[in-house]
């Protein structure tokens, strides 16, 4: 079942499953996301749907009231994060210096406009003032704080702020670095705070002066769960003017190129720096994957595809993106284990499952040597040689002996589909035929597709004119896989809940090839079972259903069995005797005879009957006979 939100709701996980279920219910928690709110009234829902439900549950979120603490509170907290997300754009020159002062500017009014004792806000308007050269308004600022701020009593990177701030005003040597170790002595206490590590790398000669030490503690911070853009954008700095100091693609590495790539950060020399560090990777990554592309995109050279590609096939990728790649790997000649297998695995197939773009010349003489392809893509590959036969003689002549070998295969495993419908067709002949494969023979030749949009419908259901019994298939992903013998059938669909449609709901039947002659391949090996009813259908509806001294077994077992209608039972019994009869089988007929009873005889055959009991040398009342 998939769960699909609006931004500010955060459920848990978006996808359930039975696992998730404990009987019939199910325990989802989600969060409000409150930095994702808007002013006023927000209106969202949450959908849960699967191929026979949809369930949709509204959620509706009322401001509070001006005024009351709740309001209040969430009024600060979207005002803070909106001065971070404008320091972000100032840090990453997405905005000039002039536009962030004057934006900052009108928000830090604002947020005293809200509340103007609140610790918090008189920081950041004593910061905006230092930075902007206003610094006596700030010194004003934090000395009237000073008595504020005491250690213990308010929040330790609140604290820590002041103490950067106070740095920033001073300027003074010693008291920078008796405030660095003031506040590494409070980092150390709280090392999971994010905040108070963002002030260090500033006041901290260790950080400041090294951008090596500045990238582990960053990294240090990520591994212990912080996600926060402030960070990455001291990342960036670094990665942009040393991206050669990346020396293994550890997760923020990972992270930070994928922040990058995002957001059209990438440079060239951290492009170059990228698919380095990629081309050692034994493992795929879907982030790898993004940075690669973004990579290519960027310099789209021989260099980035080969990593990019190796990437994709140690993840065994299939999609249309990862083909488009796989296309330009295999015309640039990439030596590459496993390029041509997936090139295969990932070619886009119309409904029917074939191909419409022309498979390379290097791509088939690698598979005339070995082929470890699955019978789908192999019925592609040998369907694209036989199309193109005329085009390709030598590889084709190659390629023969394997191509009726996999039609032998298919068979066996009962395989069908378009392309092997045009395998079939061609290749089948009566010397791969035989008493074990000819009721998969019969099969193959006679299967077709049943496509189904609603997806309410689970199972098609066959009735055959002749027999009495229902044939049941099911029905997956809108397609279901339907033997259809003869011509005189009715096709229900089903529901999970057991109702039944001869109307109403659409279908489509795809019939993947005409049997013609092949059919009559089987006949001489169809003695009993399965095989032998399918036969008797499609060769019924024709007409060509004649007993013979090879076949009359099959009809004498049909009549012991219970599959055929009594009418049908009946005129083959009639059928049957006429055989007999005829051929002068004596023992045969009497017994056939003895089977007729009375009920199921017609009355208008009682003289033929009669003559039969008489000519197989009975001249005592037929049993068969009523009264």
């Amino acid at each position: 079942m998939c769960l699909r939100i609006l931004l500010f709701l955060v459920p848990e996980k978006d996808h359930l499953t039975e696992e998730d279920f404990i009987g019939n219910s199910c325990r989802l928690p989600f969060r409000i996301d409150v930095s994702r709110l808007h002013e006023g009234l927000n209106l969202g829902a949450i959908t849960f749907s699967n191929p026979y439900v949809k369930m949709v549950i509204r959620i509706r979120i009322e401001p509070p009231e001006k005024g009351t603490l709740l309001g209040v509170r969430l009024r600060k907290r979207q005002l803070t994060i909106r001065l971070m997300k404008l320091y972000e754009s100032f840090r990453l020159k997405k905005r000039t210096s002039h536009s962030w002062m004057k934006e900052a500017e009108k928000l830090l009014e604002e947020m005293l406009a809200l509340d103007e004792e609140d610790l918090s806000f008189l920081l950041y308007q004593a910061h905006f003032l230092i930075t902007v050269d206003k610094v006596e308004e700030g010194k004003e600022i934090l000395n009237r704080l000073k008595g504020r701020l005491t250690q213990g009593e308010i929040e330790e990177e609140v604290y820590c702020y002041y103490l950067y701030l106070t740095t920033l005003a001073g300027r003074d040597d010693d008291q920078i670095r008796e405030i660095a170790e003031q506040i590494e002595e409070i980092f150390h206490e709280n090392p999971d705070n994010w905040r108070i590590s963002w002030l260090l790398q500033f006041v901290s000669e260790e950080f400041a002066f090294s951008n090596a030490r500045k990238w582990e503690l960053l990294k240090d911070q990520f591994a212990r769960g912080c996600r926060s853009p402030i960070l990455y954008v001291e990342a960036l700095q670094i990665m942009m003017q040393h991206p050669s100091m990346l020396v293994r693609l550890d997760p923020f590495t990972i992270y930070m190129f994928r922040f990058c790539a995002r957001n059209d950060f990438l440079t060239v020399e951290m492009a170059d720096q990228a698919v380095f560090l990629a081309s050692r990777a034994k493992t795929y990554d879907a982030d790898l994957r993004s940075i690669l592309e973004a990579c290519y995109a960027l310099r789209p050279q021989t260099d980035t595809l080969e990593a990019l590609c190796r990437v994709l096939i140690a993840g065994e990728k299939t999609d249309s993106r990862a083909h488009e790649y796989y296309v330009q790997g295999v015309a640039k000649n990439l030596h590459l284990n496993g390029i041509f297998e997936l090139y295969m695995m990932s070619l886009a197939r119309n409904e029917n499952g074939e191909i419409t773009e022309e498979i390379p010349k290097s791509v088939l003489i690698f598979f005339s040597y070995q082929n470890a392809l699955d019978d789908s893509r192999s019925a592609i590959l040998y369907r694209y040689l036989y199309d193109h036969r005329e085009q390709l003689p030598e590889l084709y002549e190659q390629y023969l002996p394997r191509i009726r070998a996999f039609v032998v295969s298919a068979i066996s495993k009962r395989r069908t589909g378009a392309n092997l419908g045009v395998l079939y067709k061609a290749f089948l002949d009566e010397s791969m035929v035989n008493a074990q494969n000819a009721d998969a023979v019969l099969e193959v030749l006679y299967t077709a597709q049943v496509r189904v949009q609603n997806p309410n419908i689970s199972e098609v259901v066959v009735l055959y004119e002749e027999t009495a019994k229902e044939m049941h298939y099911p029905v997956r992903e809108g397609r279901a896989r339907v033997p259809l013998y003869g011509g005189s059938y009715a096709i229900l669909l089903a529901s999970p809940g057991g109702e039944r449609f001869a109307s109403g709901v659409p279908y489509a039947i795809c019939k993947w090839m005409i049997p013609g002659r092949l059919s009559q391949l089987v006949g001489p090996f169809i003695r009993s079972g399965e095989g032998n009813l399918s036969l008797y259908l499609c060769n019924h509806s024709k007409n060509c259903d004649e007993i013979t001294m090879e076949n009359v077994s099959r009809f004498k077992e049909l009549l012991e069995g219970k599959e055929l209608r009594p009418s049908y039972k009946n005129r083959l019994y009639h059928r049957l005797l006429r055989f007999y009869y005829e051929n002068g089988f004596h023992k045969q007929l009497s017994e056939c005879l003895l089977q007729l009873k009375a009920p199921e005889s017609e009355r208008k055959r009682e003289g033929e009957y009669l003559e039969m009991w008489m000519a197989a040398g009975n001249w005592e009342k037929g049993p068969f006979l009523a009264g």
